[in-house]
């Protein structure tokens, strides 16, 4: 059960006892054809009520109490509308970090990408929080590039230092735990990883749920084609 869901329960508990009301006050406990019509009047008024204020509390506990409730399909759908209206790189970044921001709740969001000339190294485009010094170990010879691109999804960082592999690419994972990056979300196009959005935690101190990192493989697929044409 969702937190909305949890802080709507009351509502569902009040149409009952409405309907409990009516029948022994005004309908005299007999199932009559009143009692039949009002249920045919009450019924479409509880749904649109229960949707409007399902809105306004999942509004109200995004803001003031930082969880992690969104719609994944209205966010796609938003992020799809905004990052259309723009080809400028610094728009598009924005775009970018705000979703992903507004949407997850992270303390901290960068976009990286594949510096010109040198392709091997990535450099910053725009961070919020993040400082040059700790996205530099995106640069430690680790073989990013040669891990994300396979599976072409997020990565947990604390996950991904613990996985088998190489010395070399465990300690560069470790590197970047230490830096304070939970998620690495990589931009792919065709064969090649042309930049990243670096994650920290989520200001709620909750991990990132199977629900967020499936946003961001979708948000990703559509960022990486942004990026791409607009740089």
């Amino acid at each position: 059960m969702t937190g909305v869901q949890t802080c709507a329960l009351p509502i569902f508990f009040l149409v009952y006892y409405l309907n409990v009301y009516l029948d022994e006050n005004v309908f005299g406990g007999q199932y009559t054809v009143g009692a039949y019509l009002s249920a045919l009047v009450i019924a479409p008024l509880f749904l649109y009520a229960f949707s409007a204020v399902s809105k306004f509390l999942q509004k109200v506990v995004n803001k003031y109490f930082f969880t992690s409730l969104y719609d994944p399909q209205a966010t796609i759908k938003e992020f799809a509308s905004r990052i259309s209206q723009t080809i400028r790189l610094d728009e598009v970044t924005a775009v970018i970090l705000d979703t992903i921001q507004n949407t997850l709740r992270s303390d901290a969001v960068a976009l990286v990408l594949s510096g010109n000339p040198d392709k091997n190294r990535f450099a910053s485009v725009q961070t919020r929080q993040f400082n040059a010094a700790s996205l530099e170990a995106l640069n430690t010879p680790g073989h990013f590039r040669d891990y994300l691109l396979p599976s072409r999804q997020p990565v947990i960082v604390e996950e991904a230092a613990g996985q088998q592999g190489s010395p070399e690419l465990q300690n560069a994972f470790a590197t970047l735990k230490r830096s304070g990056m939970e998620v690495l979300l990589p931009l792919n196009v065709k064969d090649s990883v042309i930049g990243m959005v670096v994650m920290g935690r989520k200001a709620t101190k909750e991990a990132y749920t199977k629900e967020d990192i499936e946003l961001l493989g979708t948000l990703a697929n559509q960022a990486s084609v942004a990026v791409q044409n607009a740089r």
